[in-house]
C-alpha cells in the first residue's frame, strides 16, 4: 500500500509539474510576443521557443525538485500512515510555492530582456514606442531611463519623456543628441538643476542655450555651461 501511495504521490507530482512547465513556457514566450510588437521572422521565433524552454528548465527543475524533496521527505517517510489529506496538502503547497517561484522567474527574465530591447540602439523606434507605452511598475522608471538615453527614440517619444515626473528621465532626455530643440529649451528651465547640468554636454544643445545656462543660479550647471562653450569656440577658432 505504501509503495503505491508513493507511486501515485510521484505520478500527481509529475502531471502537475509538467502543467506548470507549459504554463511557464507559454507564459514566457507569450511576454516575449508582445515585447517584440514587430512581425517576427522563423528563425527569430525559433530561437525564442528555444529560450523560453531554458527559462522553463532552469526555474522549474531547480524550484521543483527543492518541493519535491521537501515535501516528499516530511510527508511520505515521516508517517506510515500517509494519508490521502495529507497529500492533497503537500501537492497544494507545492502547486502554490512552484506555481509563484515559476512565474516570477518567467516575468523576471521577461523584464530582463524588454529593458535590453529599451537600451539598444538596433531596436526600431516603433518598438521604443510600444515599450514605452506597455511600461509597467516596478520596472517603469528603468525603462523610461533606457528610452531616454537611446539614441533611436523619436523626437515624439523623447518629448513625452521630457515631461516624466522621474528626474532620472528627464535628465537622459537632456542629453540625448536627438531631442528636439523645443524640448531642449524647456528642460532649461527644469527645477532640477541636474538636468540643466545634462545640457550643455549634449553637442544638439545650441549655443544660446548654453549662454543662458552660464548665468544659471546653480554652480555646477554654471561651470559646465562655461565650460562647453569655450570648448566649442575654441574647435572652431581651429
Amino acid at each position: 500500500m505504501n509503495i503505491l501511495r508513493r507511486k501515485s504521490f510521484r505520478i500527481l507530482f509529475a502531471a502537475v509539474g509538467a502543467f506548470l512547465a507549459a504554463a511557464t513556457f507559454f507564459t514566457y514566450f507569450y511576454n516575449q510576443i508582445l515585447a517584440h510588437p514587430d512581425p517576427q521572422s522563423p528563425i527569430a521565433i525559433l530561437f525564442l521557443i528555444i529560450e523560453s524552454g531554458f527559462v522553463v528548465l532552469a526555474s522549474f527543475f531547480f524550484i521543483w525538485s527543492v518541493v519535491y524533496i521537501f515535501s516528499y521527505s516530511t510527508f511520505a517517510k515521516s508517517s506510515p500512515d500517509f494519508t490521502k489529506a495529507r497529500l492533497s496538502i503537500a501537492c497544494i503547497a507545492a502547486v502554490a510555492l512552484s506555481l509563484l517561484g515559476t512565474v516570477r522567474c518567467a516575468s523576471y527574465f521577461s523584464q530582463q530582456h524588454i529593458l535590453a530591447e529599451a537600451s539598444s540602439p538596433q531596436t526600431t523606434p516603433s518598438i521604443l514606442l510600444e515599450l514605452y507605452r506597455g511600461a509597467a511598475s516596478p520596472y517603469d522608471h528603468q525603462i523610461m531611463m533606457r528610452l531616454a538615453e537611446n539614441s533611436s527614440s523619436s523626437s515624439n517619444l523623447l518629448r513625452d519623456l521630457s515631461k516624466d515626473q522621474n528626474t532620472s528621465v528627464r535628465t537622459r532626455v537632456a542629453g540625448n543628441p536627438n531631442t528636439p530643440l523645443d524640448v531642449l529649451e524647456n528642460l532649461s528651465d527644469d527645477e532640477a538643476w541636474v538636468v540643466r547640468s545634462s545640457l550643455p554636454p549634449n553637442r544638439s544643445t545650441p549655443n544660446s542655450i548654453l549662454e543662458k545656462l552660464a548665468s544659471d543660479k546653480n554652480a555646477t550647471v554654471r561651470e559646465n555651461a562655461r565650460f562647453y562653450l569655450e570648448t566649442r569656440k575654441s574647435v572652431k577658432s581651429l
